[in-house]
């Protein structure tokens, strides 16, 4: 029996492959094409673009300076005519927000994208003319924040399209300091001026005769129709001589309808591929997802130096430990809060006593799509698991898609493929295709059903002529009210089923029940659940792995904090039947 359905699934996976994988393609470049044409009307139908003539302390600067026309109202760059002044604006463009300091009395002044109100000294709420938008990527506002919070004299001609600045000469940049050329006011002229903060991490690891380092910076540049943020990343060692890496490097384009990333990012299906480094070219529409989401639990994988100690804390408490005996750690078995946000932190004890932290987040709140709108992204390139110019053994391509297909559901389809770029003789190095099509239907606005199918096909290219292909399914009924959140979980994978990524099938089957209860404003409970059938031993087999987890949080009004957790397991395939871990 088993064979015949082996014969079935390999008769129908190889053309849903290739159907699958062409149908996912065309489906995104539909959706790019629609969704792009579809915001371009939108944008028509809000707002006209005007080119009028931009004069400043009666000097024309530019005769085809563009504005946004909103019933007879306009609306200026603000990050432009700032800058104009010598004005740095922090432009954060996932949240709709820009700020900056007030010359006059050194005051921040916040505006948010949509809010007919800016705040000035982050207390003082101001109304204005009309609510600011996004044209090219950037911040427009009306006259009203111009005059009020840059100190300029602004004048509208509608009738004969003319703009008239009038900047008083201590707003000017550069007053006092350079000679104002001839026929032209000596203000700041927009170009490739880098505005906005700096961001930078910094980290250091010592011991008596070794050290590690690391030095993460971030920060935007831009031109006036072309936003863009770069990052990198440098890092450096004494084992035993000195040694100095670039370890990121990223260009990344943060547009009204896309984001594009060039060169290192972390990539995430959420609730399947989970913080992937890939090196290359990562596509996101309208944004790249920059957290990820698990149903009922959380997979964190990654290398750490030869028989290293590796500790993982979830919400501060102490949850695992495990040893990196093959230069690798693996926590497959991640409760993840049913309710909120779960931070996640991996300590990394190193034979040569330096530690080394990482921390990410995961929420359980699964992504449904608003009813005509969707998201996708895509990403290809090298695993960036080493520095840069050193070569790579494996690639990935991936690609999400996600749909509001109808008010009440959306549809999910992942596809990623792993594999080396070289293959050596004798080395069992693994390739694998994943497919996964899913639902998510919104019962009520409380109850939620999601449900996913999955076929992988995985093959060893060294030894294996061709591919082995599995399939795996997986529910949860979800419930969320005011301060709480229960749900449960089914799931089945086949003895060769792969997760995208993963080195090892999964080969499993059980369920899962989790619970998040915030008792008060101060107090909050997590119980968690999960019992199956061990992937070591055959489907046929009995045997059952039971794992639960209890968390409580106290917090106090003089920002003390108290937190306890425990953690119980039953393992059939252990000498020491059980175990636990108390924090």
């Amino acid at each position: 029996m088993r064979r015949f359905g082996e014969k079935i699934i390999r008769a129908i996976t190889g053309s849903i492959y290739k159907c699958g994988f062409v149908f996912l393609l065309s489906v995104g470049l539909l959706l790019v094409a629609f969704s792009v044409r579809a915001a371009e009307l939108e944008m028509d139908a809000a707002y006209d673009l005007v080119v009028v003539s931009l004069r400043i302390n009666g000097v024309e600067e530019d005769p085809f300076y563009e504005v946004v026309l909103q019933e007879q109202e306009i609306l200026v760059s603000l990050t432009d005519l700032a800058l104009r002044s010598g004005i740095a604006v922090t432009w954060k463009h996932r949240e709709g927000i820009a700020s900056f300091v007030r010359p006059t009395d050194g005051k921040v002044v916040v505006i948010a994208i949509g809010q007919r109100i800016m705040r000035i000294g982050g207390d003082i709420p101001v109304e204005i003319k009309s609510a600011p938008l996004v044209y090219n990527g950037l911040p427009y506002v009306p006259l009203d924040v111009i005059q009020e919070v840059l100190g300029y004299l602004a004048e509208w001609d509608y009738d004969v399209q003319v703009l008239t600045l009038t900047i008083q000469k201590q707003n000017m940049a550069g007053s006092g300091e350079l000679p104002a050329a001839e026929g032209k006011s000596s203000v700041l002229q927009p170009g490739h001026d880098i505005y906005g903060p700096l961001h930078f991490d910094f980290s250091l690891n010592a011991t008596q005769n070794q050290y590690h380092w690391k030095l993460g910076l971030t920060g935007p540049f831009s031109t006036a129709n072309l936003p863009l943020q770069w990052h990198l990343g440098v890092g450096g060692n004494q084992s035993p001589a000195s040694h100095f890496q670039l370890q990121d490097l990223a260009i990344e384009y943060q547009g009204s309808f896309f984001d594009l990333i060039l060169g290192d990012a972390a990539v995430f299906f959420p609730g399947y591929v989970a913080g992937r480094p890939v090196r290359g070219l990562t596509f996101g529409l309208p944004e790249v997802p920059l957290k990820p989401y698990s149903l009922y639990k959380h997979q964190w994988n990654g290398e750490a130096p030869l028989d290293s100690i590796v500790e993982l804390y979830i919400d501060g408490l102490l949850y695992s430990k495990q040893t990196a005996a093959a230069g690798r750690f693996n926590f497959d078995e991640i409760p993840i809060n049913s309710f909120g946000i779960t931070k996640l932190e991996v300590k990394i004890l190193k034979p040569d006593g330096s530690v080394e932290t990482m921390a990410r987040e995961a929420t359980a709140t699964p992504f449904s799509q608003p009813y005509g709108s969707g998201i996708i992204t895509a990403a290809f390139g090298q695993r960036a698991e080493k520095a840069w110019f050193v070569p790579e053994e494996r690639y990935f391509f991936g690609i999400d898609w996600s749909q509001g297909f109808l008010p009440w559901l959306t549809t999910r389809a992942v596809f990623v493929r792993e594999a080396p770029f070289q293959i050596r003789a004798g080395e069992a190095v693994v390739a694998s295709n994943s497919l996964i099509l899913g639902s998510i239907m919104n019962l009520s606005d409380q109850i939620g059903l999601l449900s996913d199918f999955m076929l992988s096909g995985y093959w060893v290219p060294s030894s294996m002529a061709t591919q082995v292909n599995d399939i795996a399914a997986r529910t949860t009924l979800r419930w969320t009210g005011e301060n709480s959140g229960v749900q449960g979980t089914l799931y089945y994978y086949g003895p060769d089923y792969y997760l995208p990524g993963a080195l090892h099938p999964e080969s499993n089957y059980g369920g899962t029940m989790s619970g998040t209860w915030r008792l008060s404003s101060a107090n909050t409970l997590n119980l968690w659940y999960d019992v199956q059938h061990p992937a070591e031993l055959p489907l046929n087999q009995p045997g059952w792995h039971h794992q639960c987890s209890l968390r409580y949080s106290q917090y106090f009004k003089n920002s003390l904090s108290l937190a306890a957790g425990t953690r119980v397991e039953y393992d059939p395939l252990d000498e020491d039947l059980w175990s636990g871990v108390f924090s």
